[in-house]
């Protein structure tokens, strides 16, 4: 558990320096190796894609995959940094993602 710890944390260091990539711990891998969790958050995502788990299927049941989190993972952070700072852009940020969503779903 340690090693694959390790191994994570030195392959994506400069990720997660940057706060692009979660941290992930020794017990993080237990956990998703043992499939003991309940939330999928970015810690089990990210661990996951490293290790090459589709933790989105369960039961028979198919859940959407997320992006990889190197894709927009800094430019979203960048966007929730900017909405802390003037929470008035909140709403229109929200809207404008909305907009996307809808055009790549048609």
């Amino acid at each position: 558990m340690r090693q694959c710890a390790a191994e994570y944390r030195n392959r994506y260091k400069n990720e997660i320096e940057g706060n692009r990539l979660p941290q992930v711990s020794k017990d993080t891998v237990y956990r998703i190796r043992t499939n003991n969790f309940e939330v999928i958050n970015s810690r089990v995502v990210a661990l996951s894609n490293f290790l090459g788990i589709d933790v989105f299927k369960s039961n028979g049941q198919i859940f959407p995959k997320p992006l990889s989190p190197s894709k927009f993972a800094s430019e979203f952070a960048r966007v929730e940094e900017l909405v802390e700072k003037q929470p008035k852009l909140e709403k229109t940020i929200k809207s404008l993602l909305r907009e996307i969503t809808e055009i790549a779903a048609a």
